[in-house]
């Protein structure tokens, strides 16, 4: 069974070399959640049963705290567009997955009952000290298609790369905003659809596509809300390099 969606308690999950559990604990008349994944073990106590949880994904902004608002993707090799040219593709990117109690109506406005990652969290500037953008940083191959096999440690970037210049033009990153982005779960896999239009050879504009065109994946409800992003109306200009 899926990791990711709605479950019924008593609850045990395994994905990887993480296990989720939440089950009555005799001794004490309580319910006990836990998460253990290699040294770390998480331990939530329940005073009754919640009946049902949501295990969801969200935006990847939030751990270790919520201080960047942007994504930041290094490309482990450099990709030259052709002019008048469209590359379609994939990123991987970071996956962070919160754990809500009851149904679905939970997972608007309520704190989470666990929120993490499997990645390990890393921060960047996009652009100067003094003006620059913090942001969520990771490294990703170019991919043709996503695995087969869900990787509970990451997710995707489903892009989009149009290049209308009249010029060849060198790729080596993607910066995403987190306020409109839209996250898609299909079993254990989620995606993210982005474009990215290149202007120049410095500059580019990042939006977002209303809906993703591939079976069978659900948008995930938005649990964690985010910052709004001051300026920012639905496209972003990557004006510090790309």
């Amino acid at each position: 069974m899926p990791l990711l969606g709605r479950h019924n308690t008593p609850l045990q999950q395994t994905a990887g070399g993480l296990l989720i559990t939440l089950a009555a604990e005799p001794a004490s008349g309580l319910w006990l959640y836990q998460r253990q994944n290699h040294a770390q073990r998480i331990v939530r106590r329940l005073d009754t049963d919640p009946q049902q949880c949501w295990i969801v994904p969200v935006k990847p902004v939030h751990l270790p705290k919520p201080i960047a608002q942007h994504l930041q993707i290094e490309l482990s090799e450099i990709l030259q567009l052709a002019p008048r040219s469209v590359w379609n593709g994939y990123l991987t990117c970071p996956l962070e997955i919160a754990i809500y109690l009851g149904g679905r109506h939970q997972l608007t406005g309520s704190t989470p009952l666990d929120l993490f990652s499997l990645s390990r969290a890393k921060y960047t500037l996009y652009g100067d000290q003094q003006s620059g953008l913090l942001c969520k940083y990771w490294r990703s191959p170019l991919l043709e298609d996503i695995p087969s096999e869900p990787v509970i440690e990451q997710g995707y970037v489903a892009l989009q790369l149009r290049n209308d210049t009249a010029r060849w033009v060198p790729v080596s990153r993607i910066v995403l905003p987190a306020d409109t982005m839209k996250l898609y779960y299909r079993n254990d896999q989620v995606i993210v659809p982005a474009r990215m239009e290149l202007l120049d050879e410095r500059h580019a504009e990042i939006s977002y596509p209303e809906r993703l065109a591939l079976p069978d994946f659900k948008p995930v409800p938005e649990a964690i809300p985010t910052r709004k992003i001051h300026g920012f109306s639905g496209k972003f200009l990557m004006e510090a390099g790309i």
